[in-house]
């Protein structure tokens, strides 16, 4: 966010206002915290100090195509920032609301999407999932407030 611009008046004599911004990078992508120190000062040694503190949380950027063909181009399903949100779940649902995946702490590294059944009625464990339009939620805690976001993702296995 932009930074406010401050003006100072003073019955003394003019009024001078410095700013500084630091930048402190959080426990992962996306996440920083920024420290806004605004100071009005005059000749006659009077000042003021006002500070600003405002924590950047990052939110899921959730991709909704795969193609898991292995050219190495959206072969996995990618939930960007999901990092900053390591408790949660992933869950795919069919177009007839069957689920065909569910992982409790999803990332795009060690264990993404790849459009493999994990094995329920519809489609036996560990066989690719058809071409289609699926259903997605994922649900992460944020600082103890319960999220759930849900959108579609294709696959597409041609």
């Amino acid at each position: 966010p932009e930074p406010a611009v401050l003006t100072a008046k003073d019955a003394c004599t003019d009024a001078f206002v410095s700013y500084t911004e630091s930048k402190t990078e959080g426990d992962c992508s996306g996440r920083y915290t920024l420290t806004r120190i605004w100071t009005a000062s005059d000749e006659c040694r009077n000042e003021n100090v006002f500070t600003q503190t405002i924590n950047v949380s990052c939110l899921p950027n959730i991709f909704n195509g795969i193609s898991p063909n292995g050219d190495g181009i959206n072969d996995t399903f990618v939930i960007g920032g999901i990092d900053c949100f390591p408790n949660n779940t992933v869950r795919i649902f069919n177009r007839y609301g069957a689920k065909v995946y569910e992982k409790k702490g999803y990332d795009n590294v060690t264990n993404p999407f790849e459009g493999i059944s994990d094995g329920r009625a519809t489609v036996l464990k560990g066989e690719k999932l058809p071409t289609g339009t699926y259903f997605y939620t994922v649900e992460y805690d944020d600082n103890g407030k319960q999220v759930q976001l849900s959108g579609y993702l294709y696959i597409s296995n041609q």
